[in-house]
């Protein structure tokens, strides 16, 4: 059962499964509570995720991370950029903006592929409260970090009652299976055009979502194509919009707040056909729904 709740208004229950969750604007004023069995989640973190879509961070929901932080070890805040293409701005930037939220210290880290496994590195996240991501190009932080100590380190703060967060490339990058943003046929004005097999590029993220995936900026930039390829192919992903924030709790509950509304595809009874291996490689199916819950 998928509750979507409303504050201050009677709960709409629907009794369909939830395939992929896109959120079309800032989200303030609502909840979407998604029960975690509905994803095979092998997690038992005690931690909090907060993903947002990117744009515009609201106020609201950098002061949950920077609350959510203070549970945690010293409730110290470490921002890492290195998806940016100048980390040293955006990482000073970052912090700068996410010190306004908590009377606890707020630091940027630089990444790189041998500090991230160096012993002083350790020693300075040692009791983070949170760790935030910042937006980008994702492939420079897996790049950077995967297969590396210090991401185990991150995944140790999260498993034992940290938060992490992320925007843009830092949501994206929080998913195993990770979008890379580019497709294996098209470019240019060509991308984005095609609901078709095995064209959608995707690479291995930081694993701490499981059986869901994050597509970023997603009404705005009008990547429903991309998001239904994946989720004919893959069955059981999320996709957020830009400036939406979910938050996935540690019973691994999953909470949205919001203004308008929410953009849900169902693909839970639906009859996938099997693409041709030659071109076009067209994905089609049947019984695939749409959802679209609105805040009051």
């Amino acid at each position: 059962m998928v509750t979507f709740r409303t504050f201050g208004e009677k709960d709409m229950h629907a009794n369909f499964r939830l395939m992929t969750i896109s959120l079309a604007c800032l989200l303030l004023s609502a909840a979407l509570l998604c029960p975690g069995d509905l994803f095979a989640q092998a997690s038992q973190a005690k931690g909090y995720l907060v993903i947002i879509g990117g744009g515009s961070r609201p106020d609201r929901v950098m002061q949950l991370f920077a609350d959510l932080a203070k549970r945690h070890g010293t409730g110290r805040i470490v921002v890492i950029q290195d998806a940016s293409a100048d980390p040293e701005e955006t990482g000073k930037s970052q912090a700068a903006e996410i010190a306004r939220y908590t009377d606890r210290k707020v630091e940027w880290f630089h990444v790189t592929r041998e500090n991230a496994n160096q012993a002083e590195t350790l020693e300075f996240m040692e009791g983070a409260g949170g760790i935030f991501f910042s937006g980008g190009v994702q492939t420079r932080l897996t790049e950077l970090m995967n297969g590396t100590r210090l991401l185990d380190l991150i995944h140790g703060i999260y498993r034992s009652g940290g938060v992490i967060g992320g925007t843009s490339a830092g949501a994206a990058v929080l998913s195993r299976m990770m979008l890379t943003g580019d497709e294996k046929r098209y470019s240019g004005e060509d991308v984005l055009r095609r609901i078709e097999s095995d064209n959608i590029v995707t690479t291995e993220g930081f694993g701490f979502l499981e059986d869901v995936i994050v597509d970023q900026h997603f009404v705005r930039r009008s990547r429903h194509n991309r998001l239904m390829s994946l989720v004919l192919e893959n069955p059981g992903k999320i996709g957020i919009d830009e400036q939406t924030a979910v938050v996935r709790h540690p019973d691994d509950k999953f909470e949205v707040i919001g203004e308008r509304q929410a953009i849900i595809y169902d693909a839970t009874e639906a009859v996938i056909v099997a693409p041709d291996a030659k071109p076009p490689r067209a994905l089609s199916g049947y019984n695939l729904k749409l959802h679209i819950p609105s805040a009051a």
